[in-house]
């Protein structure tokens, strides 16, 4: 049955397109078609799939389904005509891949674009459709990094366009990291509030919520809480850069804080001093005394710089 996929495309194909000699370009199979193929298909390889669709493979890894593929189709309004999206899953690679196509009007079908998804270990990424000032985004979350104590989640807003799919926003959405051993640990997640138009420039406003702790991965000792804070984020749409752009002058967290902060990692510590240092100086005047004493060997860790100095201060007794 290898061959059974190229062969039941090849005849839904147009005749003229099969021609080599043919100048113009074969149009693309029912989006149907490839999702009944895939299903019934154990032995399958995806590329087979792509190289009908005249795509390149995502890496160079091995595609064979072995009996691990799905596929599954749905409709997006975009007010363009009938839009599908065909949903690829290859589980024992932990690939995900959606492929977009529009239905022209003769009948056929045109693949707009594809987004894919590598190494989602702890599951399928969760889409959801976005529409404003006319467009249409497919707004995909996935997992975007991993390790011991650390998950990260990120979203991306994919454009739904008359002839391509463009990603033109990302962003963390959700993360956390607990190192243990009472070093600094972190966790945030970010919400997307109602987005337009705001004073003639389409806006997309994110509230990012991030929150500190003392990280000790005791079952006994929950993780004593430092401080949590609120950051409103405004992208704004930028015509000569063809995507959403962070507004800094508005938003209530720059470029390079979301950057470092908002990742697996998190902030180098004398960035997290920096950018957080009135919420350290309430805990060296108002914390208990496991937690000033926390920060006190936090800082002793340090380099000399003004903050340092100002918030051993503060620890004085």
């Amino acid at each position: 049955m290898g061959c059974a996929l190229l062969c039941v495309l090849a005849v839904a194909l147009p005749l003229a397109a099969q021609n080599q000699n043919a100048p113009q370009k074969a149009a693309p199979p029912s989006p149907y078609l490839i999702e009944t193929l895939i299903d019934i298909n154990e032995q399958l390889d995806l590329k087979q799939v792509w190289r009908v669709l005249d795509i390149k493979p995502p890496t160079d890894a091995d595609y064979h389904c072995r009996g691990g593929c799905e596929a599954e189709t749905f409709d997006i309004e975009t007010g363009e005509g009938k839009t599908v999206a065909l949903k690829i899953t290859h589980q024992s690679a932990n690939f995900y891949q959606y492929l977009l196509f529009r239905q022209t009007s003769a009948g056929g079908w045109k693949l707009l674009g594809t987004v894919a998804c590598f190494d989602q270990r702890y599951g399928p990424p969760a889409h959801r459709i976005e529409h404003g000032d006319g467009r249409t985004w497919m707004v995909v979350r996935e997992l975007a990094g991993r390790g011991m104590g650390m998950v990260a989640y990120e979203e991306g807003w994919n454009e739904i366009r008359d002839d391509e799919v463009k990603e033109v926003l990302s962003y963390p959405v959700e993360g956390r990291n607990q190192p243990c051993l009472q070093y600094l640990g972190h966790s945030y997640k970010a919400m997307v509030l109602r987005h337009g138009h705001e004073n003639g420039t389409y806006t997309i406003p994110v509230q990012f919520m991030i929150a500190y702790n003392i990280s000790t991965c005791d079952p006994a000792d929950t993780s004593p809480s430092l401080f949590a804070k609120g950051q409103k984020a405004f992208f704004v749409w930028n015509a000569a850069k063809d995507e959403f752009v962070l507004d800094e002058r508005r938003s209530e967290v720059t470029e390079k804080q979301l950057d470092s902060a908002y990742t697996l990692e998190g902030a180098s510590s004398e960035a997290f001093v920096e950018d957080n240092f009135a919420e350290l100086a309430e805990v060296a005047t108002r914390g208990d005394a496991r937690r000033k004493a926390w920060l006190k060997n936090f800082l002793s860790r340090l380099q000399s710089t003004p903050h340092k100095a100002e918030l051993l201060r503060l620890l004085q007794p």
